[in-house]
């Protein structure tokens, strides 16, 4: 609270670049965190969000390399590539994701975060070696797959309805070697297999 007001929304870039922070944790009464709010902050290891939280804004810990694990309350309505980033070239990342029972729009799946509702893969653990892209899915969100080192295979479903691979989605896969894009992708956006340095067909 601030001055008897319970806190409901965090601002834009609130915390940025705070570089000496290690740890958040939300009030109950947090509606909405906007975007950049922790973003590069290199030192921050834990971030507790609250039950009843209802909107996670864009790079909301945009490379913060030394998170290492999320947990999505079961309130969350909107989350948008708010980890961008969070892994580097060759160390870093989120290695643990997982969404509390009772969410309606998130789920985790073969260490896949993707919303239910809109088809959008929206972030992978970073060290998983196959991405089995979870049926419905309709877009590889910005910065999806980003620094998922081990990665070397791609696992479409079987009747793909992936249109689309957004921005940065797969950069600094560098063990990915070949992948097969679905037939129905439409569009691929700027620099997704940016860094994919063995990436060969």
């Amino acid at each position: 609270e601030i001055d008897d007001r319970k806190v409901t929304g965090i601002g834009k870039g609130f915390c940025k670049e705070c570089d000496s922070l290690k740890s958040v944790k939300f009030p109950e009464s947090l509606l909405v965190i906007a975007d950049d709010c922790f973003a590069e902050c290199g030192k921050l290891r834990s971030v507790e969000l609250n039950e009843g939280l209802l909107e996670i804004g864009d790079d909301f810990c945009e490379d913060c390399s030394n998170l290492t694990s999320i947990v999505i309350p079961s309130t969350v309505e909107h989350i948008a590539h708010s980890f961008c980033a969070c892994a580097g070239e060759s160390k870093g990342g989120i290695t643990a994701m997982s969404v509390r029972p009772g969410n309606e729009t998130f789920a985790v799946d073969g260490g896949i975060l993707y919303d239910k509702k809109t088809g959008v893969v929206i972030l992978a653990e970073v060290d998983i070696s196959v991405a089995r892209i979870p049926e419905g899915t309709r877009a590889i969100g910005e910065c999806a797959f980003w620094g998922c080192r081990n990665l070397t295979l791609i696992e479409w479903p079987k009747s793909s309805s992936v249109e689309y691979i957004d921005d940065e989605a797969f950069v600094f896969c560098r063990a990915l070697q070949s992948i097969d894009i679905p037939e129905g992708v439409r569009e691929i956006h700027e620099e997704a297999f940016v860094g994919c340095r063995g990436l060969i067909s």
